[in-house]
């Protein structure tokens, strides 16, 4: 049989995601946040950690749009506003 990767600890994203961020490495952040949230595609804090990072690599529209979505998850949390 074979085995695939699916149930990665998203963790391990965000670990990494943070790595790339302290480096300033921001499309290294994007990539791995895009990772945790395909695990986890409800978690508005993972699009606001994206969100952080594409502002950050000048990518405002994706930037907006992260945040939106962040917002619509989880319309009650103030720093996503």
């Amino acid at each position: 049989p074979r085995f695939y990767a699916q149930n990665i600890d998203t963790s391990s994203f965000i670990i990494k995601a943070e790595q790339c961020e302290e480096k300033k490495d921001f499309e290294c952040a994007i990539i791995n946040y895009s990772k945790a949230i395909e695990q986890k595609i409800d978690d508005p804090n993972l699009f606001f950690r994206r969100g952080t990072a594409k502002k950050k690599a000048f990518d405002l529209k994706g930037a907006i749009q992260d945040f939106n979505t962040a917002i619509g998850l989880n319309p009650n949390d103030a720093e996503s506003h």
